[in-house]
Order: C-alpha cells, then sequence, then structure tokens
C-alpha cells in the first residue's frame, strides 16, 4: 500500500490530514488481510521506508509497533511527537495502562524485516537487537577504557617544566596525554600569575574551556532526552550493538600553578570556569582532585562528592535558553568547604618532584633542548614579586638526583640542558649524601675557593656568598654553609658531557660571585650568556623595589662579567612604571640599557600583585598611558643597542645547535648559538667536517643537516634579534672551540 506525496498532503473534509488517514486505512487495511498479504505489505512499506525521508520510517514503525503490542504508545521519536502519541494511547479507553508501556525486550521492526515469509510473518523473532546493543554498551562502559588528559602551558620554562612533571604523575596513573582538548576528560591549564597580562590571557582560555564543556553537556541531555523518548527500539539492528553509548564524558577543567597558588577559591566560584585548583606543590594529588572534581566518591574525604558536576551543569544551563537565576544560583550554591576536596594549594618546604621523571612532548630528534629543574621557590621578597607567595620558600633538590637526570638525558641523545630555578644560582643541597662525600670532592678548585673566600675576614656577612655590593633580606649562611653550591652542580652537570651544552635559568645578580664566572668561562659547553635582571637603572627605584643592590653595583658586577667571559651576552628584566617612578628615573632606566648594551631583555609595565611588598606600603600612582610610553621607550633603546651588537658579530664564525625549521621559511633552519642568540641558517646543507684553525670545512660536501647537530656557521646578517649565517661545516663543541 503506497501514497503519493499528493495525497500526504491533502485534507479531507473531516480535518485531517492525509497522513492520518493512512495510518487509519493501514489499520483497516492490515486486519482485513490474510498471513500472506501482510506479509507482502510489510515488504513494500519496507521498500518504502528505505528510500523515504525519516519521517515517513518513524509512521512505519508506529503501524508496525501498534500491529505487535495491540494498542501502544507509538515510539516518539521527537518531542513534538510526544502529544500524538497520547492521543493514540488514549483514542482505546479498554487499553489498559500496563499494554501503553512498551517492554524492552520485545520484537522490533528489524525482527518483522528478518522474518521468514515461509513463517506466516510471525510477530515474535528470536532475540532483540535492542537488547544486544544494551549488552554492547555495557561491555564498552565496563572495558576499563584509560582517561585522556590535555595539558596547557602559561607562563616561564619552569611552569613548562612543571607540565612535563605533571604529564608523568597522570601517566602514572593510567591516563593518555592528547594534544586536543576537546579530545580529554580532564584539560589542565598551567598559569602564570605574575602580571595582569599573563592573568587575562588565562581567564579568557578558561572562557573558552568552558564553551567545550557546555557544548558536551548539551549533547549528554539531548541524547538523554532520545534515549527517553524513543521507547521502541524499531531502529536497532545488529549494527547498533557494537556502538557506544552516544553520551561523553563532561571534561574536568582545572587551574595549575601560581595563578591556582594565587586566587584559591576564587576560581572555583567564578562562573563554574575552573573544577579543580592545584598549586605547584600539589601535582602529586592531581589524580585525586581529577577523580573528585568529576563527581566521584572520594573516600579520604568521608564520601562527600564535589560539587563539580551541578557547577557544570549549571555553567551549561546558563547558556541554554531559559537558564538563568536557578542556574546561578546553583553556580554560587558551593559553599568554602565543599571546594576542600577540589582544591590543593598548600605550600611545601621541602617538595622539589625529585623522583619523578618528567615527561618530555618531543624525544631528542625533534627537539634536541631540556629542562631540569633544580630548585623552587624564592626568598628574596622583592617588593613587586608574587612569586615568594605562589611558589614558596626555597629548596633545592638533591644534587644525585640533577646529575642522574642530565646523564639520562645525554643517553637519549638531547644535546643542551637547562637547569632552572625561580632563582636559580641560589642553589644550595644540604642532602646526607653531600655532606659525607664533600671532603673527598673532585672539585677542589672551586671548593677552595670557596672556603678562601669564607675565611677570609671580613665584617660584610654577604661578601662570601654574594657578588660584590649585593645583600638580601635574610643571612645567606644559614642555607649556604657545609652546602653544595651552585658553581660546584654547574661544573658537575657540565662534566656529564662535554657535547651537552648547559644553560641556566633564572638568577638573580647576586649570587653571581666570581667562583661561578670563572666555571662558565672555563668550560666550553656552558653557553656564554648570562641573563641578570636589573629591574631598574635607578637606586632610588630599586631600594623601593627592595633589590638589595644600586645601580653602581650592579653595573660593576656587569663589567666583570664582560672582562672575564670573552663573548658573553647579556640579558635582563625591567619594569616600567614602578611605584612613584619619576621621568629621572626611568632616565636612569635608559641610559643603563644604552651603557650595559643588553642582547635581549624582558620588558613589561608594571602592574600591581596582592600580598606583595608594594601592594601593603606603596601606591601604584603612574598613571597606565605613561607606563605604556616609558615601557615603548625603553623597547627602543633595547632594540637600538642589541642591533648594533648583533650587526658587530658580521663575519663572525658561531657554533649553531640545530634545533628545526626556521619560522618564515622552512627550507632553512634555525637554531642558538653558545651565546643563545638565534640563527638562521641560509641552506640546509654543509661540509661533513671542519678545520677550526683555518674556519673552513672540508670532506663531503652537501651534507644534509639534522636537527640535533652543531654546525659552524659564518655570520652574514643581523637585525635586533636574529643572526642569519652561512653553514659551513658539522663540527663538534670540542672541535669548533679548540684553540680558541
Amino acid at each position: 500500500m503506497q501514497f503519493t506525496c499528493d495525497e500526504r498532503r491533502e485534507t479531507g473534509e473531516d480535518g485531517r490530514s492525509a497522513r492520518a488517514r493512512r495510518d487509519s486505512a493501514a489499520f483497516t487495511v492490515i486486519d482485513d488481510c490474510n498471513d500472506e498479504k501482510k506479509t507482502r505489505l510489510f515488504r513494500v512499506d519496507a521498500l518504502l521506508a528505505t528510500q523515504m525521508a525519516a519521517l515517513a520510517m518513524r509512521r512505519l514503525a508506529r503501524v508496525a509497533e501498534r500491529l505487535r503490542a495491540g494498542i501502544r504508545i507509538p515510539p516518539a521519536t521527537r518531542p513534538q511527537d510526544a502529544p500524538r502519541a497520547r492521543l493514540y494511547a488514549s483514542s482505546l479507553p479498554e487499553a489498559s495502562a500496563s499494554a501503553r508501556v512498551l517492554a524492552r525486550d520485545g520484537p522490533g521492526l528489524a525482527d518483522f524485516l528478518r522474518s521468514d515469509p515461509s513463517g506466516g510473518g510471525r510477530c515474535g523473532a528470536a532475540g532483540s537487537s535492542a537488547v544486544q546493543a544494551d549488552d554492547a554498551a555495557a561491555a564498552t562502559s565496563t572495558s576499563g577504557a584509560r582517561r585522556t588528559a590535555y595539558v596547557e602551558t602559561y607562563g616561564c620554562q619552569m611552569n613548562v617544566s612543571d607540565s612535563e612533571i605533571v604529564a608523568s604523575v597522570l601517566r602514572s596513573h593510567d591516563y593518555v596525554m592528547t594534544d586536543a582538548p576537546e579530545d580529554a576528560d580532564a584539560i589542565l591549564v598551567n598559569t602564570c600569575a605574575i602580571r595582569d597580562g599573563a592573568e587575562a590571557k588565562v581567564w579568557h582560555r578558561l572562557r573558552q574551556l568552558r564553551a567545550i564543556k557546555t557544548a558536551k553537556a548539551r549533547a549528554n541531555r539531548r541524547a538523554a532526552k532520545r534515549a527517553a523518548l524513543d521507547v521502541s527500539g524499531v531502529f536497532a539492528d545488529e549494527s547498533d550493538a557494537t556502538k557506544t553509548s552516544s553520551t561523553t564524558n563532561v571534561p574536568v577543567v582545572g587551574v595549575l600553578g601560581c595563578m591556582g597558588e594565587r586566587l584559591k577559591e576564587k576560581l572555583l566560584e567564578r562562573d563554574g570556569l575552573a573544577d579543580l585548583v592545584a598549586g605547584p606543590d600539589a601535582y602529586r594529588d592531581l589524580p585525586r582532585l581529577i577523580d573528585a572534581a568529576g563527581g566521584a566518591v572520594d573516600r579520604s574525604f568521608g564520601g562527600a562528592s564535589s560539587p563539580s558536576a551541578a557547577r557544570v551543569d549549571a555553567a551549561a544551563a546558563r547558556d541554554e535558553p531559559g537558564g538563568t537565576k536557578d542556574a546561578r544560583r546553583t553556580n554560587k550554591g558551593a559553599s568554602a568547604s565543599s571546594f576542600a576536596s577540589v582544591m590543593n594549594v598548600q605550600l611545601s618546604v621541602d617538595e622539589t618532584y625529585a623522583d619523578i621523571a618528567p615527561v618530555r612532548k618531543n624525544d631528542a630528534t625533534k627537539n634536541p633542548a631540556a629542562f631540569v629543574s633544580i630548585m623552587r621557590g624564592c626568598d628574596n621578597m622583592c617588593a613587586f614579586c608574587i612569586v615568594p607567595f605562589t611558589r614558596g620558600r626555597e629548596r633545592s633538590r638533591p644534587f644525585a638526583s640533577i646529575v642522574d637526570e642530565a646523564r639520562r638525558l645525554s643517553r637519549e641523545g638531547y644535546k643542551e640542558v637547562t637547569l632552572l630555578g625561580q632563582n636559580v644560582n641560589s642553589y644550595a643541597d644540604k642532602s646526607a649524601f653531600f655532606a659525607e662525600t664533600a671532603a673527598a670532592s673532585s672539585l677542589s678548585a672551586v671548593a677552595g675557593a670557596k672556603n678562601e673566600n669564607a675565611s677570609a675576614p671580613s665584617d660584610d656577612p654577604f661578601e662570601p656568598y654574594y657578588a660584590k655590593g649585593f645583600r638580601s633580606v635574610y643571612k645567606p649562611s644559614r642555607s649556604r654553609d657545609g652546602a653544595m653550591r651552585f658553581g660546584e652542580l654547574l661544573d658537575l652537570v657540565a662534566d656529564v658531557d662535554p657535547e651537552m651544552r648547559v644553560r641556566f635559568t633564572s638568577p638573580h645578580p647576586k649570587d653571581f660571585p666570581d667562583e661561578v664566572l670563572q666555571i662558565i668561562e672555563r668550560r666550553a659547553n656552558v653557553g656564554k650568556q648570562l641573563h641578570m635582571p636589573a629591574q631598574s637603572g635607578s637606586t632610588s627605584v630599586l631600594q623601593r623595589m627592595r633589590r638589595g643592590y644600586t645601580r653602581e653595583a650592579y653595573v660593576d658586577l656587569a663589567t666583570r662579567v664582560r672582562a672575564t667571559i670573552p663573548g658573553v651576552a647579556l640579558s635582563s628584566d625591567f619594569i616600567a612604571g614602578f611605584c612613584g617612578e619619576t621621568e629621572e628615573e626611568h632616565g636612569d632606566t635608559l641610559s643603563l640599557m644604552r651603557l650595559v648594551k643588553y642582547e635581549h631583555a624582558f620588558m613589561f609595565a608594571y602592574s600591581m600583585r596582592d600580598k606583595t611588598g608594594a601592594a601593603r606600603r606603596l601606591r601604584d600612582d603612574v598613571a597606565e598611558a605613561t607606563k605604556k610610553r616609558r615601557l615603548a621607550e625603553i623597547i627602543a633603546a633595547q632594540r637600538e643597542e642589541a642591533l648594533l651588537v648583533n650587526r658587530a658579530e658580521i663575519g663572525e664564525m658561531v657554533c649553531v645547535l640545530v634545533d628545526g625549521a626556521a619560522r618564515k621559511d622552512e627550507r632553512q633552519l634555525a637554531g642558538r648559538t653558545c651565546a643563545n642568540k638565534r640563527v638562521v641558517l641560509r641552506r640546509p646543507i654543509a661540509f661533513e667536517r671542519f678545520e677550526p684553525a683555518a674556519e673552513k670545512g672540508f670532506g663531503v660536501e652537501d651534507v644534509p643537516l639534522r636537527v640535533g647537530e652543531y654546525v659552524a656557521a659564518r655570520v652574514t646578517d643581523a637585525n635586533a634579534s636574529t643572526l642569519f649565517a652561512e653553514p659551513v661545516a658539522r663540527t663538534t663543541l670540542r672541535e669548533f672551540y679548540r684553540g680558541r
């Protein structure tokens, strides 16, 4: 029995549509037919339904269901079908309420279509594909699929290193790391809180990530509605049995690092943007926090469930039409005590993650450089800096674990390691192992120099430990007497592999005593670049910043550094518009930049941070427009001097570690010199061998250069930030620096 499109559009005198009349006629015809005709009718309708739109298919399914179950509620696959379904069900009052409930284990339309004609077309095929699909879904849910995690990093190199630790912790708990937040069960954002601009980026990103949660929550609600309305199971077939549930996990979004430590529960209270918060010393606790934030019962908190699910639903409902005040009340209703299970911002006095092997995103063939964290925290308490409040007190990692990690990186093929710490050159390890073996240390020359300084009579408690003229708010003797200091550690790490370059960041200028400078000069594989954060060129501003030195002491140190380490490159940090800064004080900063001639600098307008000394005792009284103008002048001065310094290198031979393709032209290669200057190699080929004396290549020509190789290259051009060079030959560190 078939109906044309014109017939379906017609409306009879009784007001019923052609489709309604068709349904009524279908029951009359079917009741009058014998079994053979009924079977033929179902086959014709099945062929028609396959070729028609989904709407016609639903109508055919309704007819089949009424035949199978008597008078029952037809499958309402859409919300607008529900009233019609109730009308059908109530049209015959003799049908009981229980008869309207469709049994899940009954036959569906697929059973009618599969019925053997010789069998008389009886309704009642063995088994149900709907049940098989449920079994398959149950099997999938209990298969123990591994959860996925995505980590996004903002801020300094220390945060990059911390993200590698986070990845290691999660992998040890059977998480799989993914590169796409849309595919993750846990999205973790490792944050920076050093300035307003850094936090603004994170807030913006959290709003974007909330959109992912909202979209998945909406999809789940729609899937749940469809599942509740489609009670027939007539669309299920064998292929459906292998399909998993259409619902997906709503991801947990976590804020890690300094911003989490600074804002704490404020991140959880603000519009459901974050589900968990973990400070820099709480990464071992992340698996539990993720479980709690995902709504799992946390036994360690007495079986209390996390309010995260309610916040996710509230955030999603707020974006749905009609979801407004109730959703906001749900979000705000989470009490401060309920956040305990999804927040850990406890700072530690001894956590260094020394026993955790970081999981690096790329191996040495893709990125030949790696970070090694050696200490955490800062005790300097500069007036503008939030780091002591977000990272805690200084504590140093045992030197043996650092050297072991450097050896492992060398075996894996890495060609550069960067030692990391908030105040990296204040490293001081008092581990028991060093205390027992200090007397037999092979570093007699370095230790001797230190003991000479320590034994020299002086009224200055800082002189044996710091560069001349530098002080601190604490006495260094309490942490450094009897400890392995940074110079000794640097010497040990450099001794691991003469072909592996060693760098370090971020230091404080006070911790550059002469012995450290001498080690840098003596070791060919220690980078000839020092980061010396000045922050300002004015002594009066430095005093308000509580930096512990004067302009004159800083200039003396810079002069001594350039005299001790030939060819050294200097970089620095500068703040424009600190509290009370005058035009004259700003001018002192500009003159310092022209005097020292920094190759690189990190320059920012001042933004006041809560809890800092400046926030408690000073006023942020420099206008934003003035800050921006002064910052532009500082940037211009730095670029002018850097351009002059870089152009002075034209014609010089430099040793470049290739780390990948050039950003603007993938046919060219790029890398960094031992002075940490960016170099673009004009060609990706060079000679096989290098002769240092003649500064020429020999052997096989046009050898392809690869990531992780050292290349001798001659500088042909330069701008303020990059050198451009012609590659001459492949080389090694020892070969390049022989006789230099």
